[in-house]
């Protein structure tokens, strides 16, 4: 009777927030279409020879790959180092969830983070902004939900690889692999795109430009997760 009253007693203060919450996440997903996750794309303008002569971007670059061309090895990677339960999750981690409401109650708010799915990641980087409060997690978590009953994982996938960032205004996979190594992403080693894998977590931090030995590390991380749960073999780990 004491668990049950304590339960309505917590509902009536949380309903009103998760009402509003829920609207906001039902507008934005129900509102979005493919085109919603399609970054703008860099302009090429060769001669009639088809010499490149001018590469035209506005505050990004970015090159848009679908699904099936997105190698296999950056999705390991990405399931791998970032949400192991990915394919069979409903966007959200619950167990994860839970640890981070502890911590968040133990330290009275001060941390909020982590448990970010790779579904979660994309609603944050689409619909909100990088605030780190408990409104900002709540909204993450209920759109994450409605992307994952509107969009096939296949699709989430495509969306995220396409519009994180990987430091210094690249954005997206295909960008990334031709500013870093200066060829498309389907030409790159499984040590190359890890390494480019290795920079979304925090582009910043593990910027190649400021910071290679940092995304060296995470690479090795990556390959390591990767060979932990049967991408790769050992003879490509080593």
């Amino acid at each position: 009777i004491v668990g049950l009253a304590a339960g309505i007693y917590v509902w009536d203060k949380v309903e009103p927030y998760y009402t509003e919450y829920n609207k906001f996440a039902t507008d934005a997903v129900d509102n979005s279409n493919y085109e919603t996750f399609r970054p703008e794309e860099t302009t090429f303008i060769y001669d009639s020879d088809g010499e490149l002569l001018v590469k035209l971007r506005g505050s990004q670059d970015s090159a848009y790959l679908e699904f099936d061309r997105i190698p296999t090895e950056v999705i390991d990677a990405f399931v791998a180092v970032e949400d192991r339960s990915f394919w069979s999750n409903p966007g959200i981690d619950i167990k994860g969830l839970i640890r981070v409401g502890v911590d968040a109650v133990r330290t009275k708010g001060a941390e909020i983070h982590g448990a970010s799915t790779i579904t979660q990641q994309l609603a944050r980087n689409i619909f909100l902004t990088h605030e780190v409060s408990l409104e900002r997690k709540g909204k993450e978590m209920l759109i994450s939900l409605k992307l994952t009953e509107k969009y096939s994982k296949r699709d989430i996938m495509e969306f995220y690889v396409n519009n994180i960032c990987y430091a210094n205004a690249f954005y997206g996979l295909e960008a990334a692999s031709k500013g870093y190594f200066n060829k498309p992403s389907s030409e790159l080693s499984l040590s190359q795109l890890c390494y480019l894998c290795a920079i979304p977590n925090s582009p910043e931090y593990y910027n190649p430009y400021k910071y290679p030995e940092r995304a060296v590390e995470r690479r090795n991380k990556i390959l390591k997760d990767m060979y932990g749960l049967g991408y790769i073999t050992a003879s490509e780990y080593h």
